[in-house]
């Protein structure tokens, strides 16, 4: 698989790659990738195969070309490809990963149109760990008024 997509925005639920589908033209390209205004990788679910950037497929838009299926075969670094060399993705939990990037059990690479959102669990923890920090904070500043420092 193309180490381009070792740094692709991840869902937080499960790992898996964040894009969005459209002809639309790409907003901006990070690291030889192309992105949307609102940072989920550009592809083309469909598209033709029009040039190859670091082993991924492109459309003649710049956008990263897709399949939605299983594939039939694999190319370098083991990125799974359909008949028309689209790269092969599919909804899920990722059931093993490679050099960091999410693969289903049927080899394609995990991947979502939606971010999960933040959990509440996560909002508590760090609520309860700044409100430690600010305490820590009025605290020293106590001391320090105490010293007369």
């Amino acid at each position: 698989m193309s180490a381009l997509l070792q740094n692709v925005p991840r869902r937080s639920d499960d790992g898996g790659i964040f894009y969005a589908s459209s002809t639309l033209p790409v907003d901006h390209y990070t690291n030889g990738l192309p992105y949307d205004a609102d940072g989920a990788l550009a592809c083309t679910i469909g598209a033709a195969v029009d040039h190859w950037h670091q082993g991924l497929p492109f459309t003649q838009f710049g956008r990263l070309a897709v399949f939605v299926g299983n594939p039939d075969h694999f190319g370098g670094g083991a990125a799974p490809f359909n008949a028309a060399h689209q790269l092969c993705i599919g909804s899920g939990a990722p059931a093993n990963y490679s050099s960091g990037v999410g693969y289903l059990a049927t080899g394609r690479v995990s991947a979502s149109t939606t971010i999960a959102p933040i959990t509440s669990a996560f909002t508590s923890a760090f609520s309860a760990a700044f409100q430690t920090f600010i305490f820590g904070l009025f605290m020293a500043e106590m001391a320090l008024k105490t010293l007369g420092v």
